[in-house]
């Protein structure tokens, strides 16, 4: 039944800005919002298991492994699984709602593989715009989304391949971290040269939430901290 009531338009990205509207795209905002709900519930869990170790006097300089309790430590790992996966979903899925709402794409292209390829070429050069999460898709798609080793591409090395399933989880900078074990191998200055980079959960989503959830806060009242954006 035809209505004169405005439609609603939600905000989904504040730095372009972008906005939808929610008579066409509820499925997809309903899906963002669970997400949402779920990115930051992990990344609260992790502040304040970080929140302890911070206030440390040597937290800058200390590494170590999170906590003695087995099972604790291997839930950590499990909390950098999901919560990879879940941001570049989420990232994605803007990517596809915005899109659509500049006319890049349209849900008729899913009606064809021209059409299919013209959506996926779209959202890849969204995601590669959000350059916040480029560690994070590096570990999606190597060890997150699926270990490297289950399924290799003719491009992947010897020593990603065999690392994938390694991920130790250390306390560095203040900051849980997920990175590689370092097998020998040195780039040209004689540095530890690891495979896949290292990232934070609280520090990609403290980056993040300016562009996606501006009103987030710390339990403390400390604010999301803004990067300068890079032209």
């Amino acid at each position: 039944m035809p209505t004169d009531e405005p439609s609603i338009n939600v905000i989904i990205d504040h730095w372009v800005p972008m906005q939808v509207s929610v008579d066409i795209s509820v499925f997809e905002l309903s899906t963002l919002m669970s997400l949402e709900v779920g990115l930051n519930q992990i990344a609260l869990t992790v502040w304040q298991k970080e929140a302890p170790l911070r206030r440390g006097d040597d937290a800058a300089m200390r590494e170590v492994h999170p906590g003695t309790d087995p099972r604790e430590a291997r839930l950590m790992e499990s909390y950098f699984h999901w919560f990879g996966v879940s941001l570049c979903t989420y990232v994605h899925l803007v990517g596809f709602l915005a899109s659509l709402n500049s006319g890049a794409v349209s849900h008729k292209d899913l009606k064809n593989r021209v059409g299919r390829k013209r959506i996926a070429a779209a959202c890849t050069a969204y995601v590669n715009g959000v350059s916040e999460i480029r560690d994070v898709l590096v570990w999606r798609n190597k060890v997150a989304g699926h270990f490297a080793i289950t399924d290799s591409r003719d491009d992947d090395t010897v020593v990603p391949l065999d690392m994938s399933g390694m991920h130790p989880i250390s306390f560095l900078a203040r900051r849980y971290r997920v990175r590689q074990w370092n097998l020998g191998h040195h780039a040209s200055g004689g540095a530890p040269m690891y495979e896949f980079p290292p990232w934070s959960i609280t520090e990609v989503y403290e980056r993040l939430a300016p562009r996606y959830w501006p009103s987030f806060r710390w339990p403390e009242g400390e604010p999301s901290q803004r990067r300068a954006r890079q032209e």
